[in-house]
């Protein structure tokens, strides 16, 4: 039987409820719909799929997979038993290893192999960097100053009040001034100054309001006129956590680059056609690292019963850390160790 005859047998035998994971893991197998398991194995079996596949492990998903392939020999032994065995049951989770019908005899971290990789996996696998020896299983803790709640929870405040009222008044401005924009669409520079100086801003927040403004569709563009205007929406008249909440959600939604990423570039464009940006990127899915960067991020909000006693003052009540940018980058290159090059430069912008 071959890798690809044996995948399709093993998904076959999976119930509804592991189809569903695996499907929800690996989205991109089913668009379009795959009408047998063979399709199904075919898609997963894709250079494409596999690539995505492999961006989203984890460093010691990667290393236990790694090891399994033979690719960087064999994994080191360790003692955390049950951490392993989640790893390998997430790499079977994405299909990338199936089970063995007969479990090999030889002995591995103290016990027979039961799963193993399929052979385009370790093919995908390939040439690239080696995977740190070991098996890093615990990820690198986040690191920064501790802040008083309350001090945390007056700037969350501050933050939210100013986004508000920032874009209510870049909406009443432009509807009494909509924006010239050239002729590709793009505002044009002389209009965001002058808009930046309304609002009482700089040049590189008044790109970032527009845009916010544009993904969330309170802007709009007319092609006659070629000007950006206030479009008629209820979103002046809600509630301020509906309103802030509305913004947030197009926010991470955007695949938008972040306008301090262009502004290190050199190619600061307010409201540029969303090609220029995938191709200032290099990513198709900024909305789902702005996500990823947030959850590492959240991950230093720590209960004040979590933070260790400090040796001269002890733990101070009431009091959460505020992660530095270095720690939340190797959090995020520990859960995305193939990512990490691509992403790193868009991390302090976001």
């Amino acid at each position: 039987m071959t890798t690809l005859a044996a995948l399709a047998a093993e998904l076959a035998a999976r119930s509804d409820a592991e189809l569903l994971r695996l499907l929800v893991l690996r989205p991109d197998a089913i668009t379009p719909q795959a009408p047998t398991f063979a399709s199904l194995a075919g898609r997963l079996s894709s250079v494409h799929s596999l690539r995505l596949a492999l961006d989203s492990l984890s460093l010691p998903q990667l290393q236990l997979l790694s090891s399994l392939a033979g690719a960087r020999g064999p994994a080191a032994p360790h003692a955390k038993t049950e951490r392993y065995t989640d790893a390998l049951h997430a790499l079977h989770a994405r299909a990338l290893v199936i089970p063995d019908p007969v479990p090999h005899q030889d002995a591995y971290d103290g016990g027979p192999r039961q799963f193993s990789p399929l052979t385009f996996v370790g093919e995908a696998l390939g040439d690239r960097p080696r995977v740190a020896a070991g098996f890093d299983v615990d990820p690198p803790p986040l690191e920064g100053v501790q802040l008083r709640t309350a001090l945390r929870e007056n700037a969350a405040a501050s933050a939210a009040e100013t986004l508000l009222r920032t874009t209510a008044g870049l909406l009443g401005h432009m509807r009494d001034t909509p924006l010239a924009a050239l002729r590709d669409g793009t505002a044009g520079a002389r209009p965001v100054r002058q808009l930046a100086a309304a609002l009482d801003i700089d040049e590189a927040q008044a790109c970032f309001y527009l845009e916010l403004a544009a993904e969330a569709g309170f802007v709009a563009f007319d092609p006659a006129t070629r000007h950006w205007f206030a479009a008629d929406s209820p979103w002046p008249l809600e509630e301020r956590p509906d309103q802030w909440l509305a913004l947030i959600s197009a926010w991470l939604g955007c695949n938008r680059v972040p306008v301090l990423m262009r502004a290190a570039s050199g190619a600061v464009r307010a409201l540029a056609p969303a090609e220029e940006h995938a191709g200032l990127s290099g990513l198709p899915y900024l909305s789902g690292l702005r996500a990823t960067v947030l959850s590492a991020v959240a991950g230093g909000t720590l209960p004040t019963d979590t933070i260790p006693a400090d040796a001269a003052t002890g733990p101070l009540p009431g009091t959460a850390l505020a992660p530095s940018l270095e720690s939340v980058l190797h959090l995020l290159a520990w859960r995305h160790p193939r990512q990490a090059a691509a992403t790193a430069s868009h991390v302090p912008a976001i």
